[in-house]
């Protein structure tokens, strides 16, 4: 059967550390994160010459095909066995149950990019969802014809918003994909589900793309959340407060105040997966 097996980087149980306080966020709860592998934007589908976003913290996760997934042992611990590549929906399920905790939440679909394996992240979402579980989708938006066949399974959907400082596509692409991240989110939004889009803001990004982006989001009603890059890889430092202050606020010029919050990677900063 067609998504029978899929390839997963790694299974694990922490919180939700990204989107701050924002209706749709599902920050500072418990999550089992599902990690798939592949990404269709680092492998070239908008033109990005730096195989991706450069702020990426999972370039593991990157290349669609992996010989094993890493599944954690311990919550709250590094400790993970490996298992062989591709898996069965039932051994994610079994994986899943086993780390189960009083205080889960939901499941989240994170990546890599989730929807680029279509046929198998439809039936896996679907077979979980079987189980009773919440799902909760981080996607970068950029396949809706995808996201139209999956999102009758996720109650949650947070749509990364690549800006230019990103580095996800070239210059011709840039507004195409923003186009797609607008329709991804708007399928969501159509549906009644919790959706919001994500920023990662940089030095680099501009108050005029932030206004573009809001302008954007406000006719289809979603709140924006600009999230404060981590330094990693090509990134050595975050963008000053000022620059983060003149964000937002420019992004208040259509957008509710309600609808705008900064956050940064809480998981990060207090040193949990």
């Amino acid at each position: 059967m067609r998504g029978e097996k899929g390839f997963i980087y790694e299974i694990f149980s922490s919180f939700q550390g990204e989107g701050s306080a924002l209706k749709g966020s599902c920050y500072g709860k418990r999550q089992i994160f599902i990690r798939f592998t592949g990404c269709n934007i680092a492998l070239g589908d908008f033109g990005s010459q730096h195989s991706g976003c450069i702020w990426c913290d999972s370039p593991n996760s990157k290349e669609k095909e992996v010989e094993e997934v890493n599944v954690q042992s311990t919550p709250g611990t590094i400790d993970f066995q490996r298992y062989a590549n591709p898996c069965s929906a039932k051994f994610v399920l079994e994986q899943v149950k086993r780390l189960e905790s009083p205080d889960l939440h939901s499941i989240s679909f994170t990546g890599g990019e989730p929807l680029f394996q279509n046929d198998y992240c439809k039936n896996l979402a679907e077979f979980l969802v079987k189980e009773g579980y919440i799902l909760y989708l981080e996607t970068n938006g950029s396949l809706p014809e995808v996201a139209r066949e999956v999102v009758h399974l996720f109650d949650y959907c947070c749509c990364d918003v690549k800006d230019r400082s990103s580095g996800a596509s070239d210059e011709k692409n840039w507004e195409n994909l923003i186009n797609k991240e607008i329709e991804t989110m708007e399928i969501f939004k159509d549906t009644g589900k919790e959706v919001f889009a994500k920023v990662v803001v940089t030095q680099n990004t501009t108050e005029e793309e932030v206004s573009w982006i809001a302008k954007k989001l406000e006719e289809i009603d979603v709140p924006l959340c600009l999230q404060i890059v981590t330094p990693y890889g090509a990134i050595k430092k975050a963008p000053n407060i000022q620059h983060v202050f003149k964000l937002t606020e420019k992004a208040a010029e259509y957008l509710s105040p309600k609808n705008i919050a900064i956050s940064t990677q809480m998981h990060k900063a207090i040193g949990i997966l």
